[in-house]
């Protein structure tokens, strides 16, 4: 086999100084390539923290409605409620309707009223 001629020295020059320019080039893609990298890892932290602190925020606000709901509730039992003794009174008394603790009036009569109908007097404490 005949060794292929070797380049002279001015194109063996040239061929290392485009290989050394090509080189450069890829460096500087690399190295761009890395601060798109750091950049788009920067804002994928940022938009990281901007979605937990959103979460926080839906947490603390589902909590302060699910209170909000609990107090409702409660109101809306003790709207309900009336005073036992003022039951008692007003079945005594004959009266339909009894004055509840949360505004507004109900009715007394009820199943339990209507079967001790005949013995209104609860002995005395």
């Amino acid at each position: 086999m005949i060794p292929e001629k070797a380049g002279t020295e001015p194109e063996i020059r040239i061929s290392r100084l485009k290989a050394q320019a090509v080189a450069e080039q890829a460096m500087r893609e690399a190295h761009e390539a890395r601060a798109r990298a750091e950049g788009s890892l920067a804002e994928a932290r940022a938009a990281t923290a901007t979605a937990q602190a959103a979460r926080r925020e839906a947490e603390a606000a589902l909590s302060h409605a699910d209170e909000q709901s609990a107090r409702a509730r409660e109101a809306d039992r003790r709207a309900k409620e009336a005073d036992p003794d003022a039951v008692l009174g007003a079945w005594r008394k004959g009266e339909s309707l009894v004055h509840l603790l949360g505004g507004g009036w109900a009715p007394t009569s009820c199943r339990t009223f209507q079967r001790y109908r005949r013995s209104p007097e609860v002995p005395a404490k």
